[in-house]
């Protein structure tokens, strides 16, 4: 896919991220890393990455969306509410 004069591609971009939650929590801090969309915004010229991990030993999942610049430099991180409970499951503390 030729995206223009973009520099780094999806794969790039999600390496970056996981890179930064890394080093932000640490090996252990960041279990079951797991990618949920990549995607290129072209007005905006940067990379959208949705990922998700369990911080340290807890049952819950963190998920974040991160802007990444077609660069490769981290531009925002923000936590997003994952969607309820699935049918089964207990609701979230």
């Amino acid at each position: 896919m030729e995206l223009g004069n973009v520099s780094i591609d999806g794969r790039e971009a999600t390496r970056r991220v996981k890179q930064y939650f890394l080093e932000v929590h640490g090996q252990f801090g960041m279990m079951g890393f797991r990618v949920l969309e990549v995607r290129h915004d072209e007005q905006q010229q940067q990379w959208v990455v949705r990922c998700a991990f369990y911080p340290g030993a807890t049952f819950f999942e963190l998920e974040y969306e991160v802007r990444v610049s077609d660069s490769g430099d981290i531009l925002a991180v923000s936590k997003t509410e994952p969607p309820g409970p699935l049918p089964g499951e207990l609701p979230r503390p």
